[in-house]
């Protein structure tokens, strides 16, 4: 189960646990209604790489993430 309670970032939306095939994150996705079933996921290498994404960003420095920004720039038209 994802960790929300530790987690700062709002568009944070979830994250694989160990044992999965792949270590990824995934955001809010910021195409909405575009007819595909589109996701925003970053795809890491290892799940130590995740760990410390996830722990660097989005439970902590989430403003200094290029996706959060990315995201909040085409949501709030900014």
């Amino acid at each position: 189960m994802p960790r929300h309670h530790q987690c700062l970032c709002p568009f944070y939306e979830c994250h694989s646990r160990k044992g999965r095939a792949q270590a990824t994150i995934t955001c809010e996705n910021f195409m909405k209604n575009d007819g595909f079933g589109v996701k925003n996921q970053l795809l890491f290498a290892s799940y130590l790489d995740e760990k410390a994404y996830y722990e660097m960003f989005c439970m902590d420095d989430y403003q200094g993430c290029l996706y959060y920004k990315f995201i909040k720039s085409v949501k709030y038209n900014e």
